[in-house]
């Protein structure tokens, strides 16, 4: 199978309305950022447009390019569907894989539909690039772009918190006493991505006895039984549950963030902070 396929040798070529469709998990949708930022440096005219699971859309967001913004309803394909034929949108831009998002691009009669090759996925695209799974996944998604005309240039885009995740950030420090602070991300999507919390909890002590700076433990809500065991262990403080915001902004503060591979990781690289990333056993 070759790797890709272009949509179309026109050089000409540029487009009213894009519709991006944005990914599902935090990490993946937080690499897929400098693809999207890229399109729109190349056709700053263009209208864009942003569906994506309501999780996803604050990443997004941090963009500040769309025009409108649709949030997926699961399981209602139909109403999908409806919603984003009334676009009318030139050329979708489909960052999740799967045959679903295609078929939905299809569906909605998006004349141009650029995306990941893959099985019968593959013959609902106007243009497709053969994922590589041996490279970072940003750049499989940068490689989306080499399936239109002519060259586009890599834009890289930070993240910078808002006004709004700044303040909230502030007020969570200011309530706990913390100044100098560093954070520890222990959960992950997957048990084979996650680092023992055992290990997190000596190493968690020793930074906090030796570098005599607070240390903050966050996560998502589903995790606060496993940041609570670690903040009982070492004297942390935690900061379970807080909207995107807020922890990007606490992210931007942060001596360093020490995590498994996970959307926070990319999370922090994209604002700036220092990573220390360990690895589980399919890391």
């Amino acid at each position: 199978m070759k790797k890709s396929k272009k949509i179309n040798n026109h050089s000409g070529f540029s487009a009213g309305k894009i519709l991006i469709i944005g990914n599902r998990l935090l990490g993946d949708s937080i690499m897929s950022l400098d693809a999207v930022f890229s399109l729109k440096k190349r056709f700053p005219a263009s209208q864009f447009f942003l569906f994506s699971p309501a999780s996803a859309i604050p990443v997004y967001s941090a963009l500040d390019i769309f025009s409108a913004v649709i949030s997926e309803q699961d399981g209602a394909f139909l109403e999908n569907c409806r919603k984003l034929a009334e676009l009318r949108a030139d050329l979708a831009f489909i960052l999740p894989g799967g045959f679903y998002y295609a078929l939905l691009c299809f569906g909605a009669r998006i004349p141009l539909r650029i995306g990941h090759a893959g099985d019968f996925r593959t013959l609902l695209l106007s243009g497709w690039y053969k994922k590589n799974q041996n490279i970072y996944n940003g750049e499989n998604f940068l490689n989306l772009l080499k399936t239109l005309p002519g060259n586009t240039e890599i834009c890289r885009k930070k993240i910078i918190p808002t006004s709004a995740g700044t303040k909230q950030a502030g007020s969570f420090l200011f309530k706990n006493g913390i100044s100098g602070y560093f954070m520890i991300a222990p959960g992950a999507s997957e048990p084979g991505k996650k680092w023992p919390e055992e290990y997190f909890m000596e190493l968690a002590g020793m930074l906090i006895e030796n570098c005599r700076i607070k240390c903050i433990v966050t996560g998502s809500s589903a995790e606060n039984a496993l940041l609570e065991r670690i903040v009982s262990g070492t004297g942390a403080v935690p900061a379970c549950g807080l909207d995107l915001e807020t922890i990007t902004a606490l992210l931007k503060g942060a001596a360093f963030l020490i995590c498994n591979n996970s959307g926070l990781m990319h999370l922090a690289a994209k604002t700036g902070t220092k990573v220390f990333v360990l690895n589980g056993n399919s890391s």
